[in-house]
């Protein structure tokens, strides 16, 4: 890969940052300006070619405005996420019928009348407090706010305990989010007891799924080796992180274990490392079953080179059009408000992580809003055609100059002490 020498970053204002000096950075990216927009902060997901010019940890990133001061950025890696949080609830009214339990949990227990008008927090799971051992019930859930009209929340749902040999049990009920004041749980036990109700908690759980990053491969090389089916990968750039590699094709009705290593070229062709992700990628279309699973998972790894294997058994290779990598996203956020354009330096395997104090306060920001940005060479094969600082000392940059210089001043050097020895003879 080539690099054009980077003739501005000699250029950078004195005003910068006292640790940065651009010619201590090897690469750098211009990133698009916002359009007419008002926000306090931008955002900017780095792409493959970004994690190919950096450490592998990031931590040489640095982003410069246009006047040559360092911008200050929060780094976010995306990742699954889940909170709890809990909802007074008091129960009232327990009924035991023949055959059923009941009761009723008022969400608003502790509040002044008029408090209570208003809606309540949101709520979308119900956890039954029990001692009964031994014992599988149907669960319905209603919502109410004045306890007369009653709305169905979920039904048929199944609890249970089991305590023999083992111990399991699942009492919890999952439904749709309400901000009903009043929950009417009726539960009707499945050849077993009724069970004895001491209380339920209420709460309302939210669950993100970590964003990901596609990366799309350089090169494949497919080959078969005996029933297996090889394909040889090339995403382009070092450290790109992976942890989820999928294919696509238009087979159906099929189960085959697969297999993920990082790769590297040898004397040999290639070499392999452990497995870094494995699993089975599978698809039915059956009368009874209709699903696939066409991606296999792992720890995240960083590499440029993978090989991924398909076992075929005794059946024929999969027609697979496409392979593609995944790897959880990391985003870069800031504020947009110095001189534009910025750019973004990287490649300084010297430098360590900035602190800054937009970290200590990114918590508070609404990030999910914010606008993104693109890096200023759009084009995915001119991302890497990064602009480089040539850090060599100057007698290596121009090498042929010094030499010829030093050659000249010698031959100089010797001309003077033949004149001074000719000159001293004569005397």
């Amino acid at each position: 890969m080539k690099y054009l020498a980077l003739a501005v970053g000699l250029l950078i204002p004195a005003q910068a940052s006292a640790d940065f000096n651009a010619r201590d950075w090897r690469y750098s990216r211009p990133i698009l300006a916002p359009i007419a927009s008002s926000a306090s902060y931008v955002s900017l997901i780095l792409d493959a070619a970004a994690f190919g010019a950096a450490q592998p940890s990031l931590a040489d990133l640095r982003i410069l405005s246009a006047d040559g001061v360092e911008v200050p950025y929060h780094l976010v890696v995306s990742r699954n996420r889940s909170e709890t949080q809990s909802v007074q609830a008091e129960m009232v009214d327990l009924a035991t019928a023949k055959g059923s339990v009941s009761f009723i949990l008022n969400l608003k227990p502790f509040l002044s009348p008029q408090m209570r008008r208003g809606p309540v927090e949101r709520h979308n799971v119900l956890t039954i407090r029990t001692p009964t051992k031994n014992f599988r019930a149907i669960a319905t859930v209603e919502g109410s706010d004045d306890r007369r009209s009653w709305y169905t929340l979920w039904d048929n749902a199944v609890v249970f305990n089991v305590s023999a040999d083992y111990t399991a049990s699942h009492l919890s009920v999952s439904y749709p989010m309400s901000t009903r004041r009043f929950l009417r749980v009726t539960l009707r036990p499945q050849n077993s007891a009724v069970p004895s109700i001491q209380g339920a908690d209420v709460t309302f759980e939210t669950a993100q799924e970590a964003g990901e990053s596609v990366w799309t491969p350089k090169s494949l090389a497919r080959h078969e080796e005996g029933k297996t089916s090889v394909w040889d990968v090339d995403l382009g750039y070092q450290n790109v992180p992976v942890s989820r590699v999928g294919i696509a094709t238009r087979d159906v009705n099929f189960s085959r274990p697969g297999r993920v290593f990082v790769s590297s070229p040898s004397a040999q062709g290639r070499e392999t490392g452990p497995v870094a992700m494995s699993g089975v990628f599978w698809r039915y279309a059956l009368p009874r079953v209709s699903n696939e699973g066409l991606s296999i998972a792992g720890g995240e790894v960083r590499a440029r080179r993978f090989r991924l294997e398909i076992d075929n058994g005794d059946n024929p290779p999969l027609n697979v059009q496409d392979i593609l990598f995944f790897g959880p996203r990391r985003t870069l956020y800031f504020p947009p408000n110095r001189r534009w354009p910025y750019r973004l330096y990287s490649g300084n395997p010297d430098a360590s992580s900035p602190v800054y104090d937009l970290a200590a306060f990114s918590g508070y920001l609404d990030l999910l809003r914010v606008p993104r940005l693109n890096f200023g060479d759009v084009d995915a094969e001119v991302n890497a055609r990064y602009q480089a600082t040539d850090r060599r000392p100057w007698t290596e940059k121009h090498e042929h100059v010094f030499w010829a210089s030093l050659l000249s001043l010698c031959a100089f050097l010797i001309w003077m002490i033949v004149q001074k020895t000719r000159e001293i003879l004569r005397g």
